[in-house]
């Protein structure tokens, strides 16, 4: 789907830096996962950072969230929903 709309994914090779990919589309994308029952409290921890960030990319702000929920079945890993959010628009 995505080579038919011509949008390019590279991974970001600075793994512990926002985004964790790039897209070809001018945007970025950042994957979180949580398990399900569980509480989705990734990066709450990092805002301050985050925020930071936009002071010198503000781009970042304009990041799109891809977010798994997932669980186990027979050790499997299942995705249970799929989230496509958009903070900055």
């Amino acid at each position: 789907l995505l080579k038919s709309k011509n949008i390019t994914i590279t991974k970001n090779t600075k793994t512990q830096e926002f985004p964790d990919y790039f897209t070809g589309i001018q945007t970025h994308l950042e994957v979180k996962s949580f398990f399900t029952g569980g509480s989705p409290g990734f990066d709450i921890c990092n805002f301050d950072t985050y925020s930071r960030s936009l002071l010198v990319t503000p781009e970042n702000l304009y990041a799109d969230y891809l977010i798994l929920e997932y669980s186990f079945d027979n050790l499997e890993i299942k995705i249970v929903k799929a989230y496509v959010k958009k903070y900055g628009r």
